[in-house]
């Protein structure tokens, strides 16, 4: 039989369920760091490897191979393992790209190449890529496996894609209590009552991931059958991040099993160069994002930070906007602003000023700060826009606090709706000069406006950038 999945090496653990006693625990002990990595999504045992932990991606699912085994393996039938995960891997790279092997302990005799890879792993993480002292090490090490009798390929196989975990199964409920604070920090304010009656639920659900995959929702609803109203609305309130690769030297590189997005090409001074296509694929990119955390967990709130350009910190919250059921907190600098909250300043945030014109096109300007429209001119004739209607929105004041966010936007949003349906515009062009936490903010908040077309300040001009959809 050929497929992977109806084989003999799938289905026997399937049929004699009294030996995945080991399996089981080491779920259960990996399960507080596994729901602090934002992408994992379920679990499921016996599927093709004795446990697939599945994870979402932009570009569908990804998993990770455990094989575990309760026994110290001869390094005949230890390299046998090994080039089955290379199997596996072999026409499905986009699925299978991480392969656990989990022992209580590994073949003696192989204890230098353990060793070896542990340093390449912990002291060459210290190198970049391509490093002369790294690149070395790897050939050493691609050596060690050569002189075990294995392949070069195999070698370079599990410097990419093996890890390998000592495990302890009487070990496992001890270990999983001790990481639930540091992995889920809402658990350091849970009595150790609730958390061992969160253990006791969670081991219910695991017994039962041979029959079917186990979704990240249920082990999270079993956290909130366990609470109390008052420590339920606690881990309702902790969110799920976005991580945002900016491409800045220096940049700490995000782990593969967080959810997190490359945006460099949309802040660079190229940006102006980036097609629709690629803006509607971010688009498409994120909302995917939302749709996931939004039916894989029971908490819809989700951090991101707002240090960006105005246009991607737009789309960025158009994306995420508050009409698809997302609670939005942004972070800009030291400060976070909660958008699930609507508190509001006592007093009016912008001026407003309307001029009529001709056509449907319509021209909104949105500044904080020093006053900009001048800017506004060489764009409006190159685009033919001179005699549309226009929009401004200004205020010399800062943004200090989400009261003061709350207003300004829902200022911004009013006069929008307003503007477009006093002159009858099917296309708004929007230009935001201020702090990008509002242009995110803004984004997160409208609904109903139609198409909006927006610009950037890129150099010494004003370029158009994404098209969106409100």
């Amino acid at each position: 039989m050929n497929s992977h999945l109806l084989g003999r090496a799938a289905t026997g653990g399937e049929i004699a369920r009294e030996g995945l006693g080991y399996q089981d625990m080491y779920v259960l002990s990996r399960l507080p760091e596994w729901l602090s990595q934002g992408a994992f999504s379920g679990v499921i045992s016996e599927c093709i490897g004795d446990v697939e932990v599945c994870y979402f991606t932009v570009r569908g699912q990804r998993r990770t191979f455990i094989e575990a085994k309760n026994y110290k393996l001869t390094p005949k039938k230890f390299w046998a393992e090994i080039r089955e995960f290379q199997k596996v891997h072999t026409g499905n790279e986009r699925v299978y790209t991480h392969f656990l092997y989990v022992a209580p302990e590994l073949p003696t005799d192989l204890s230098p190449i353990f060793r070896q890879l542990q340093r390449i792993r912990n002291h060459g993480a210290s190198f970049d890529p391509g490093a002369s002292p790294l690149v070395a090490a790897e050939a050493d090490f691609v050596q060690s496996v050569v002189d075990a009798g294995e392949t070069p390929g195999l070698a370079r196989f599990v410097l990419e894609h093996v890890d390998f975990d000592l495990f302890d199964d009487t070990q496992a409920e001890s270990r999983c209590l001790g990481a639930l604070p540091n992995a889920l920090p809402p658990f350091d304010e849970f009595a150790s009552g609730k958390q061992k009656a969160v253990l006791a639920k969670w081991k219910e659900l695991v017994t039962s991931s041979t029959k079917r995959r186990i979704d990240r929702r249920e082990f999270e609803q079993a956290i909130l059958d366990s609470l109390a109203e008052a420590e339920a609305k606690y881990w309702l309130n902790y969110p799920t991040t976005i991580h945002l690769q900016k491409g800045a030297q220096g940049e700490k590189t995000p782990s593969p099993f967080d959810i997190s997005i490359n945006v460099a090409p949309f802040l660079g001074e190229d940006r102006g160069a980036r097609t629709p296509q690629e803006w509607a694929e971010l688009t498409v990119a994120v909302e995917g994002m939302g749709e996931f955390i939004r039916n894989s967990r029971p908490r819809n709130l989700i951090q991101v930070g707002a240090e960006l350009r105005m246009s991607l910190a737009t789309v960025l919250g158009v994306s995420l906007k508050a009409a698809k059921g997302h609670h939005l907190e942004i972070v800009h600098r030291d400060t976070i602003f909660p958008l699930h909250r609507f508190d509001k300043a006592p007093i009016a945030y912008f001026s407003r000023e309307e001029c009529t014109g001709s056509g449907h096109n319509g021209i909104v300007l949105i500044h904080i700060g020093a006053a900009t429209r001048n800017d506004l001119k060489e764009v409006m004739d190159q685009h033919t826009l001179s005699a549309a209607p226009r929009l401004y929105l200004e205020s010399a004041s800062p943004i200090p606090d989400i009261a003061t966010l709350n207003t300004a936007v829902a200022e911004a949003k009013s006069a929008l709706a307003t503007f477009r349906s006093n002159e009858q515009i099917h296309l708004l062009h929007v230009f935001i000069k201020g702090p990008s936490f509002f242009a995110m903010a803004l984004g997160h908040r409208l609904n109903a406006l139609g198409e909006v077309q927006l610009y950037d300040w890129v150099g010494s001009a004003y370029l158009p950038t994404a098209r969106v959809l409100t």
